[in-house]
C-alpha cells in the first residue's frame, strides 16, 4: 500500500511539471467562513486560571484567555490523542502523528522532539513535576522518556511486556509512573524513574483509561470489560459499577472536593447515556449531568474549579457550577470536520459536520446556526473518503443519512420538509446498520446505502423503501443515477467481487460489475454525473475515470484526487493536496491551482447558484472561494447604438453610451457598471458616485439591456485602433467579455 501511495504521489509531482500550475501570491483563492464552530478536542490544560489550551485532532491547537467564552487558532499542529505541559519549563507536549512535538511559546509554534517510535502511534504522556516527560504508543510494549525536556529519548523495557500499546500513562504523588496496556496485558508500575517494572494489576485485562486522583487513587477503564479502582498503589484492585455499561469511560478528571467526573464515549450504536457523569463517593456511585448524548474524548478541572469536557467534533463544554449545568464554548473554534455539503431551496447552505450535528447559514458563512443537535452522529469515512450525505428533491425536501462507524448500529435516514428548520429522524427502513450515503434522482427517487443491510430505494419521498440489493458484503461510498437512469454504486469491498463499480439499467433488480484500470480489493471511488451526462469518478486505487457512454466504458484520465465537482457550466474541479485541478474542456487538459494560505484536506465540494466553490475540510469547518468558478461569459456589445461605423475622437471630454445586450443564456441586467470597462475606461459617475446607467430593451427584442456611458478622454485606444474591449462582472462576481469595432478619428 506504501509503494502504491509513493507512486502515485511520484506521478502526481511529475504531472505537475507538465500541467499548467496558476498561483495566487496576491489574492488567496480560498477563504475560511466562520464555522461550523467545533471540532474533536484530544487535550485541555490550563496555564493560569482563564488561560486555556486546547488541541484538536484535525483543526490543529487553540487558546483562550477568557476561560474558554473564545478561542484563538495558535498553530495547524494537529494533537492526535493528547497533550500535557511540563510543571517544571512549561513547554507543552503532544503527540502529533507518528512524534511528540513539542512547543516553547505556549502553543503558538511547535518542534520534533525526534521522538523515536518505528511503529507510528503515540497514545499517552506523562510529565513527573521536575520536567522528566514518558511517552507510550504503539511501540511493541516500549515507553520512552526524556529527561532533557524532550530533547533526546530513551527507550525503557525493563519488565515491561513484549508486545502491546501503551494506551495510557499517569503519576502518582510519589513520582511513581502507571502504564495501561493493550493486549490483555494490565497496568504495570516503575518506582525508579523508568529504569524497571513490574505488573501491578488487571492482567487479562486491555487498559484503556488510566488516572489517578490528589490522593493517589488509581481509577482504571478496561477494553470490553469492568471498572476498577485502587487506593493502595495498585496492589489491590476494586471492581465498580461502570456509570454507563454501553460506553468507553474515556476520560477522567478530578476536583479541589473529592468530586470525580468521568467522560463517556459510545461503545456501540447505543448512543444514549453518553455525556459527563459525576461521583462524591470515590466512584462507587454516579449521576449522568449531560450534556445530551455527546462523546467525551478530555476532561480537565481548572484552579477555579470549572470543569472543562472535549468532544468528538463538538468543540467544548464548561460547567462553572461543579458539573451540574453545561454550556457549550466553541466560539471561534473552526476545526469540524464538513463531511457534506447543500444549498437549500432558499440558497442557504447547509453543512453536516461529523458528530457535530447539521448547521445552516443564510450569509455565505459569516454566521452558523445549529439546526437539529440530535442528528449529531456522522460516519468515519472508509478509507479516508468520506460519504455523501445531504441530499435534496426538486421540491426543497431535504434528507440526510447519519450514522455511527462502520461497526455500530445507530442511524438512519432523516428529513425536513423546512429547509432543515425542523427534522424527522427516522423515515428510512428499519434495519441494523448506519445510512453510509444517499442520492436522489431527476425522478425525485431517494437512494440509500446502508451498512450491514444494503441499497434500498424510495420512491414516494421516504414513506417507503424497496431493497435493490448489494447487501451484506458491499460497502457502497456513493451512488449516481445517469440522466438514462443507470444506477451507478461504487464502494469498498472485502473481497474484489464486492470492491468496485456496480451498474443496473434495470432499477436495481440486477446488476454488473463495471471493469476499471488498477480496480482491484479496496477500491473506493465517488462518481459525479456533469451537465452533459458524461460520468466522472475518482477512486483512492486508480485515480479519476471517465465514461461518456452512460457508464458502459471508462477511459483512466491519468489524474488523481478526491472528491470531484461540477459546476452548472461543466468545470471540473478535483482536490488535491491544498490545492486543486480544473478542467474546462472534459478532462482532456487540467489547470492546477495551489494557494499557500489553505492547510486542509477537501472533503466535499458545493456550489451556489453564483457559481462560488464551498469546501467542507477536514478539522477546518467550511471554506469559500473568492471569486466565481465561472468562466467568463462572452456577451454582446453594441458601441453608441444605432450608428455605424461607430466613431470615437479621443479629445472629447464627453462620454461614448455602450449597450450591454440580453440574450437567451445571460441577463444584462445583472451586471454591476461599477466594474464596467471599455478599453480601460470606466463608466462616468454621477453625483454621489452613481454609474451613469439605464436599462433599456436596446434592440427590441424583448429583453433589458443596460446601457453605460464610459469617459472618453479615459479610453485606452490608438489612432489605429479598430476594436474596443469591454470587460466586468455581474453582482454574483461573473465576469463579462464583450468587444465592438470602433473608429477612431481626429
Amino acid at each position: 500500500m506504501r509503494t502504491a501511495i509513493a507512486w502515485r504521489a511520484l506521478f502526481v509531482s511529475l504531472f505537475l511539471l507538465c500541467a499548467t500550475t496558476m498561483a495566487f501570491p496576491q489574492t488567496p483563492f480560498w477563504q475560511q467562513t466562520n464555522g461550523p464552530e467545533g471540532g474533536n478536542v484530544l487535550g485541555i490544560a490550563f496555564t493560569s486560571p482563564r488561560d486555556v489550551l486546547a488541541g484538536t485532532r484535525t483543526g490543529g491547537f487553540f487558546r483562550s484567555t477568557d476561560g474558554g467564552a473564545t478561542w484563538t487558532f495558535l498553530s495547524p499542529v494537529r494533537v492526535y490523542s493528547v497533550f500535557a505541559v511540563s510543571p517544571a519549563s512549561g513547554s507543552i507536549f503532544a503527540a502529533s502523528d507518528c512524534d511528540v512535538v513539542r512547543s516553547d511559546d505556549n502553543g503558538g509554534n511547535w518542534v520534533s522532539t525526534g521522538f523515536i517510535n518505528y511503529s507510528c502511534g503515540v497514545y499517552a504522556i506523562a510529565i513527573k513535576p521536575d520536567g522528566t516527560v514518558f511517552a507510550g504508543g504503539d511501540a511493541s510494549g516500549v515507553i520512552y522518556r526524556s529527561t532533557d525536556n524532550g530533547n533526546s529519548w530513551t527507550a525503557l523495557r525493563n519488565g515491561l511486556p513484549s508486545t502491546g500499546s501503551v494506551y495510557s500513562l499517569g503519576r502518582d504523588s510519589l513520582g511513581q509512573i502507571y502504564a495501561g496496556f493493550s493486549d490483555y496485558v494490565g497496568i504495570y508500575r516503575s518506582s525508579d524513574n523508568g529504569e524497571t517494572w513490574v505488573q501491578v494489576g488487571l492482567p487479562g485485562y486491555a487498559v484503556l483509561t488510566l488516572a489517578i486522583d490528589p490522593h493517589d487513587h488509581i481509577f482504571a477503564f478496561t477494553a470490553w470489560g469492568p471498572f476498577f479502582r485502587s487506593v493502595d498503589g495498585g496492589n489491590t484492585w476494586d471492581e465498580l459499577a461502570s456509570p454507563n455499561p454501553s460506553g468507553y469511560m474515556w476520560s477522567f478528571a478530578f476536583g479541589a472536593d473529592g468530586k470525580v467526573f468521568a467522560g463517556t464515549r459510545r461503545l456501540s450504536g447505543a448512543a444514549e447515556g453518553m455525556g459527563i457523569y459525576r461521583s462524591e463517593d470515590d466512584g462507587e456511585t454516579w449521576s449522568y449531568l449531560g450534556p445530551r448524548n455527546v462523546d467525551i474524548t478530555t476532561l480537565a478541572v481548572n484552579p477555579l474549579g470549572h470543569v472543562f469536557a472535549g468532544t468528538d467534533g463538538d468543540g467544548v463544554y464548561r460547567s462553572t457550577d461543579g458539573g451540574d449545568t453545561w454550556t457549550r464554548v466553541a466560539a471561534g473554534m473552526k476545526a469540524t470536520d464538513v463531511y457534506s455539503l447543500l444549498f437549500n431551496a432558499e440558497g442557504q447552505l447547509l453543512a453536516a459536520a461529523r458528530n457535530a450535528g447539521i448547521h445552516r447559514s443564510d450569509d455565505r458563512g459569516q454566521t452558523w446556526s445549529l439546526l437539529d443537535p440530535g442528528l449529531f452522529f456522522m460516519n468515519w469515512p472508509l478509507n479516508g473518503l468520506p460519504s455523501p450525505v445531504l441530499a435534496m428533491t426538486s421540491t426543497g425536501v431535504i434528507f440526510y443519512a447519519w450514522g455511527g462507524s462502520y461497526e455500530w448500529a445507530a442511524g438512519g435516514i432523516a428529513r425536513s420538509r423546512d429547509n432543515g428548520n425542523t427534522w424527522e429522524e427516522r423515515v428510512g427502513p428499519l434495519v441494523n446498520g448506519p445510512a453510509i450515503c444517499i442520492t436522489i434522482d431527476r425522478r425525485d427517487y431517494i437512494y440509500a446505502f446502508f451498512q450491514n443491510a444494503g441499497l434500498y430505494r424510495s420512491r414516494d419521498g421516504g414513506d417507503s423503501w424497496q431493497l435493490l440489493g448489494l447487501q451484506p458484503g458491499y460497502d457502497i461510498q456513493s451512488i449516481a443515477v445517469t440522466p438514462a437512469g443507470t444506477i451507478l454504486a461504487s464502494g469498498f469491498g472485502w473481497t474484489p467481487e464486492t470492491s468496485g463499480v456496480f451498474r443496473s439499467t434495470d432499477e436495481g433488480r440486477t446488476w454488473t460489475r463495471v471493469g476499471l484500470y488498477g480496480e482491484g480489493q479496496n477500491f473506493v471511488g465517488f462518481i459525479t454525473v456533469s451537465p452533459n451526462g458524461h460520468i466522472f469518478l475518482s477512486s483512492n486505487v486508480s485515480g479519476i475515470h471517465r465514461s461518456t457512454d452512460d457508464g458502459q466504458t471508462w477511459v483512466h484520465l491519468d489524474m488523481w484526487g478526491s472528491p470531484i465537482a461540477i459546476n452548472s457550466e461543466g468545470r471540473i474541479f478535483v482536490a488535491y493536496g491544498p490545492g486543486f485541478f480544473s478542467s474546462i474542456d472534459d478532462g482532456a487538459t487540467w489547470t492546477y491551482y495551489s494557494d499557500a494560505s489553505f492547510d486542509g484536506q477537501f472533503l466535499n465540494f458545493a456550489f451556489d447558484a453564483d457559481g462560488y466553490l464551498y469546501a467542507g475540510v477536514w478539522g477546518g469547518g467550511v471554506w469559500r472561494n473568492t471569486e466565481t468558478t465561472f468562466l467568463v461569459k462572452t456577451v454582446t456589445i453594441d458601441i453608441k447604438p444605432g450608428t455605424y461605423p461607430n466613431t470615437i475622437n479621443l479629445g472629447s471630454n464627453g462620454t461614448v453610451p455602450v449597450a450591454i445586450l440580453s440574450s437567451e443564456t445571460f441577463d444584462a441586467t445583472t451586471v454591476d457598471p461599477l466594474t464596467v470597462t471599455l478599453s480601460g475606461a470606466n463608466v462616468r459617475l454621477k453625483g454621489k458616485g452613481t454609474p451613469m446607467s439605464s436599462f433599456e430593451d436596446i434592440n427590441k427584442d424583448g429583453r433589458l439591456d443596460i446601457l453605460v456611458h464610459v469617459e472618453t478622454e479615459a479610453l485606452e485606444l490608438t489612432d489605429t485602433s479598430t476594436e474596443a474591449v469591454l470587460e466586468g462582472k455581474t453582482f454574483s462576481g461573473r465576469r463579462i467579455k464583450g468587444t465592438d469595432t470602433v473608429k477612431v478619428v481626429p
